[in-house]
């Protein structure tokens, strides 16, 4: 990073780190500046509020590879005010990642990285003796981690339309893949870990530097990191904690490195703010324990007061990154180090979670618009508070948010699917009662015979809320047991398909209930004539229950893809049918395919509605063949044959109209978009449950840590450091007025 440029003497400096993807340099101590330029706590006594935010240039080094230290702006207009000492820097890596990116032929593929990482978590349960009363099917994980990456790369599509329309921007692959590539980065490739742990070491060593040389020997620093970005700071921290210096390059073309020297670097003892916002530090710490196996941070107690580098953890729950740090805890409270002051007592409360951000996943960049964030940091840390200052004010959960924005995943999810029923629905419609008025007004005054009325609009409605309940029951009866092992998310399953049922019988009308399961009346009663017995069971009964057994039968043959192959955990990669949603969507289609076509061709299924002897009689055998073609049902005969008078002898006359059918294809494309829609409504539910179960409840934290050394199972509140707790001046403002 070279030297810092020349600045003046700073009594605090907030170091920014960045998190994953693409960055403009010292963009991300601009938004920290930004938020921090608010702060009434720093600003106090100011007159004319500092221009925020400024332009990148504005803090740009006159020299290049020059670590600068800014002002937030010119010091006469921050004169009397807190924020006249306190300087602004970053430490810039992502040139490193995006290096390797371009070169294209070092990072693995998305998918097939997320491959390792199932078998690391495999490895972790193996080494523990397998633990726990179900098994893990690590096969299956891995194939729905595939699911979910392929939702992520679906739905950018749809925000691509929602950015189109104004409504908000949000590139969710980019996180994705911005995320995954910098993980491998830092946790696979050690030569570009150390580059980019280095660039951190330089920044922090030479903005001490400068300060000495300007006889500034009290200078605090506070390092303020985001995603990676603190875990890129939490190993640089520890590894000066644990005695590790840079040495000087010994040619001018080689590079600084890291070197065991016994003893702490003197920028070290004068960090005394640790500020992490959406830190995966935890999941680094289970899966990748030999990043901080060779750590020994309890070396710098002897030189560091207990508690001295006040971390502050900050995390929305709807972000999928960034969690509670309980594992960092307990890791440190092995290590016996005492230096951060980052307890999880109920009193201090220094890992703080909240739910104030509406769209899971956009979480994990909303924390820079949050001024109640930075101001918590500032006041409970920056600005030292002694005990009789007032409390500072931790970031609280926003009204309605900690329900709304769990639930609208699943909202989405079911209008999606609402959406193509309705499609589906509305086209079969069309084609059974076409809505013509000149074909109305032609068979009414040839024959005496009204066309039987498309459903209304309401009906319309309910029948589309009745057939999506019962699909969407269908699907998570096969979808439970897929996502979450165990007898209860089988027995939620059931559950979910029974409301399904009653949904169907409750909403969708009778005529409706009675056209979609025609072929299992016919059926029942070709086997009672078969038979010879009385069937008590009316025709709707018939019908409701064999296209309940239908759906039953579908979502048998979806959850049959969960089951385990004789070799355990199988690549189910090399399986065809029995493979992600294929059992489901297939099984779904034909089952839809041959209800719609009796429905649709009612005669070619021998489902037409039969004439009665009388009926029969009177017509002659072109008649006869004009109405079968007709598809006329009960009440259409009841007034050809009622009419007065009966004009049978007209039907010839508009056989045009009588045979004449809508063409097929809307109903065809209507089908194709209703079998997409309910994959991606599937899709999407799976992604919604994941995060809800294993990500923001914190699941799959849980399950590695059981599967982890004995050491980070052990309770993480700060156990090593009980005179914290006990001590007012060491203890967060929270802990002082009893909150």
């Amino acid at each position: 990073m070279g030297n810092v440029s020349s600045s003046p003497v700073f009594k605090d400096i907030i170091v920014a780190v960045h998190g994953i993807g693409q960055q403009s340099r010292y963009s991300t101590v601009r938004s920290v500046a930004t938020r921090l330029a608010a702060s009434k706590t720093l600003f106090a006594g100011g007159k004319d509020r500092p221009v925020a935010p400024q332009p990148l240039g504005y803090f740009h080094s006159e020299v290049r590879g020059i670590t600068s230290v800014s002002l937030l702006d010119d010091a006469a207009i921050l004169a009397k005010t807190a924020l006249a000492s306190t300087g602004f820097a970053e430490v810039f890596w992502a040139d490193i990642p995006e290096q390797v990116v371009q070169e294209g032929s070092t990072l693995e593929e998305t998918k097939a990285w997320a491959r390792t990482v199932v078998a690391r978590a495999q490895a972790l349960w193996m080494h523990a003796g397998r633990p726990g009363i179900v098994t893990p099917d690590f096969g299956l994980a891995a194939e729905v981690l595939d699911e979910i990456i392929e939702t992520v790369y679906v739905l950018e599509n749809l925000l691509f339309l929602a950015d189109k329309a104004g409504l908000f921007k949000f590139d969710l692959r980019r996180v994705l893949e911005d995320y995954l590539g910098d993980v491998q980065i830092v946790t696979e490739f050690a030569n570009y870990r150390s580059d980019i742990v280095v660039r951190f070491h330089q920044a922090m060593a030479d903005i001490y530097e400068e300060q000495r040389k300007n006889g500034n020997q009290h200078v605090r620093l506070h390092v303020v990191a985001h995603s990676e970005g603190t875990v890129v700071s939490f190993l640089g921290l520890l590894q000066a904690m644990s005695g590790q210096q840079l040495t000087p390059p010994a040619s001018p073309n080689d590079r600084p490195q890291l070197k065991d020297a016994d003893q702490v670097p003197e920028w070290l003892k004068h960090v005394h703010g640790f500020m992490t916002i959406g830190s995966p530090i935890d999941k680094h710490l289970l899966l990748w324990p030999r990043l901080w196996n060779t750590l020994k941070p309890a070396l710098a107690d002897a030189v560091l007061p207990a508690g001295q580098i006040r971390w502050r953890n900050y995390y929305d729950y709807g972000d999928p990154i960034g969690f509670k740090l309980d594992t960092a805890r307990r890791w440190l409270d092995h290590q016996q180090s005492k230096a951060f002051q980052f307890c999880g007592c109920p009193a201090c409360r220094h890992d703080i979670g909240f739910a104030r951000y509406l769209l899971p996943g956009k979480a994990h960049n909303d924390y820079w618009n949050d001024p109640d964030v930075f101001d918590h940091f500032v006041d409970d840390v920056v600005a030292l508070p002694k005990a009789n200052n007032p409390a500072a004010k931790r970031p609280t959960d926003k009204p309605v948010i900690p329900w709304l924005s769990p639930a609208l995943p699943y909202v989405f999810s079911a209008a999606v699917l609402v959406v193509g029923v309705y499609l589906f629905c509305k086209a079969v419609a069309n084609f059974t009662y076409p809505d013509d008025p000149l074909t109305k007004y032609f068979l009414f005054t040839a024959i005496s015979v009204e066309p039987t009325p498309s459903v209304s609009r309401w009906g319309l409605f309910l029948n589309t809320l009745g057939i999506a309940g019962l699909i969407a029951g269908t699907t998570l009866f096969a979808r439970f047991p897929r996502l979450a092992a165990g007898w209860l998310w089988k027995f939620a399953g059931w559950v979910a398909f029974v409301i399904g049922c009653l949904l169907y019988a409750a909403l969708v009308s009778e005529p409706s209930r009675r056209e979609s399961g025609a072929i299992f009346i016919w059926l029942v009663k070709w086997l009672v004539e078969r038979l010879g017995i009385g069937s008590p069971i009316t025709d709707i009964v018939i019908a409701t229950t064999g296209t309940v057994l239908v759906a039953l039968a579908v979502g048998v043959l979806g959850s049959w893809v969960t089951r385990r192959g004789k070799q355990g955990d199988e690549d189910r990669r090399q399986r065809w049918f029995l493979k992600g949603m294929r059992p489901l969507i297939l099984c779904g289609a034909f089952a839809v395919a041959v209800i719609v076509a009796s429905q649709l061709y009612p005669q070619d299924f021998g489902l037409d509605t039969k004439l009665t002897a009388d009926e029969d009689k009177q017509l002659t055998k072109e008649q006869r063949e004009i109405i079968k073609a007709a598809g006329f049902d009960r009440e259409e005969l009841d007034q050809l044959f009622k009419a007065k008078p009966v004009r049978l002898d007209r039907i010839a006359r508009v056989k045009s109209f009588l045979t004449t059918r809508p063409p097929v294809w809307p109903v065809l494309l209507a089908a194709a978009g209703f079998l997409y829609l309910w994959w991606l409504a599937t899709l999407i539910f799976d992604l919604a449950f994941v995060w809800q179960r294993y990500i923001r409840r914190s699941v799959a934290n849980q399950r590695l840590r059981e599967w982890g050394p004995d050491a980070l199972r052990q309770s993480g509140d700060g156990r090593n450091q009980p005179e914290q707790c006990r001590n007012p001046a060491r203890t967060s403002s929270g802990a002082q007025d009893g909150r």
